[in-house]
């Protein structure tokens, strides 16, 4: 059985999983491609956002700590990457 990679929603926006040797999913990509735009609804040539979400598991595989990235420069005292634990 091979691994789900990516999917593509019915907006037609990609996201990407990529995975570790245990095939557990350790960082989630969401909007890595936009140009197949099937509902109309971006402009051309706009670049993707490309969030991504880290996932820490313990040894027994069991998800410990979810970090999403922000962009957000306005909001003091937030780094790159909000808990969500």
């Amino acid at each position: 059985m091979r691994n789900v990679i990516a999917t593509v929603n019915l907006r037609g926006i990609r996201s990407e999983i990529e995975v570790n040797s245990l095939n557990e999913t350790v960082v989630i990509t969401r909007g890595t491609d936009v140009s197949v735009d099937r509902a109309g609804q971006f402009l051309h040539n706009e670049a993707p956002l490309a969030y991504r979400t880290r996932l820490y598991r313990d040894f027994n595989g069991r998800l410990i700590h979810r970090e999403v990235e922000t962009r957000d420069s306005h909001t003091d005292g937030v780094g790159p990457w909000i808990d969500r634990s």
